[in-house]
């Protein structure tokens, strides 16, 4: 070949197909591993990670005052609420949390009775006109913080803070939320802060209701409904409210009230459904009112029957297990905990629970297996 404006002649070059093949095969091998490569990555099986047994315990208060222990209390259930309908991680339920945690419980008993693996609990602290509030993750059976986060909010906005702590949780524990699910964490729990509070004066009042004498349980469950009932004429479409008071009503019925607090309390279950039929709570305030509601519940298809779209079934059905013994309906509430076996039994949780109750209700040998 020539160049132009040039008299010397260049080496011949080999022919372009020749040069070209070297690097084709080259290409064509790249190609296929990373096609291999690509093959067996998506077909090996993703690691499985460790499904954590949550308890969110209420938040303690410096200095005691009657306005922080309020939002404390807020702060605490609005976590456990919002937690609940994440499908990642197994939340131990406030009823069951709190009635089994008090001043002289370590956290290693905790983990014990209610087969937990991970503790959430945190202060919150007044100072100046802000308040600084710690949240910290534990392993209650090594004793170890595992992580502590301070939020210090520039005023007290409940719900933003519910859903900052519970987006920071959820980070930790890596999981992966769906887009309803990041829905849900993103919806405040009531449009109306008066309403909200409300509802945590009912609930309060419901978990004093089984836990004191049997002469004042009607005098507590009165004030939880008289609660919820407030929270509802100042937000009728406040879903949460609906089901508390349908909680609240079933177990009064449950004690001997009349026919009337029945049919209520199915009014209420109802309409917390209509208004939220994804919310865990109103699906339980559904399922509370079944006749025999975990007999025969052998298989998921029967859980998801009484539980329809209920992100973690075994864990509702925990949930009503406590709520039976707490009104003294042992057959049912052994019913549930078994029913929670028979559907999640790689559980280490539902399998303690279920040994637990056996031990309380003197069935030793029974026990000694499911332990």
């Amino acid at each position: 070949e020539w160049e132009e404006g040039s008299q010397e002649v260049s080496a011949p070059r080999p022919s372009s197909r020749a040069g070209r093949l070297p690097w084709v095969v080259a290409g064509v091998l790249a190609v296929l591993v990373i096609l291999f490569v690509a093959l067996v990555y998506r077909s090996a099986p993703e690691p499985e990670r460790k499904t954590e047994t949550v308890a969110v315990l209420p938040f303690a208060v410096h200095p005691q005052n009657e306005d922080l222990q309020n939002f404390s209390r807020g702060l605490s259930a609005g976590l456990i609420h919002k937690l609940s309908e994440i499908g990642g991680l197994q939340l131990i339920s406030r009823a069951e949390a709190w009635s089994h945690y008090g001043p002289d419980t370590g956290l290693g008993q905790l983990a014990e009775r209610l087969g937990v693996t991970l503790v959430v609990e945190g202060d919150i602290q007044q100072v100046d006109e802000r308040l600084q509030i710690h949240v910290s993750v534990n392993d209650p059976i090594q004793g170890t913080l595992l992580s502590s986060e301070t939020f210090a909010p520039p005023r007290a906005d409940l719900f933003a803070l519910q859903r900052e702590v519970a987006v920071a949780l959820t980070q930790y524990l890596a999981l992966g939320l769906s887009p309803a699910e990041q829905r849900r964490l993103d919806k405040d729990p009531a449009r109306s802060r008066e309403a909200y509070t409300s509802f945590i004066q009912g609930e309060k009042a419901l978990d004093r209701s089984s836990s004191v004498p049997q002469d004042k349980v009607s005098r507590y469950l009165s004030d939880a409904i008289h609660r919820f009932e407030d929270a509802i004429q100042v937000e009728p479409e406040f879903a949460l409210a609906h089901a508390g008071l349908s909680q609240a009503l079933w177990r009064s019925y449950r004690l001997g009230d009349s026919e009337t607090s029945l049919t209520r309390a199915e009014a209420a279950a109802r309409q917390a459904l209509e208004l939220d039929p994804e919310l865990p709570a109103a699906q339980i305030a559904a399922a509370r009112l079944e006749q025999g509601v975990c007999q025969g519940i052998d298989t998921l298809e029967d859980t998801y029957r009484l539980l329809p779209g209920h992100p973690r079934p075994e864990d509702a059905l925990r949930e009503l297990a406590v709520g039976f013994d707490q009104i003294g309906d042992l057959e049912e509430a052994g019913a549930c905990y078994e029913a929670a076996t028979k559907l999640a039994g790689a559980s280490w949780s539902n399998w303690n629970a279920w040994g637990a109750f056996l031990i309380g209700t003197g069935r030793y040998e029974e026990a000694e297996r499911a332990l």
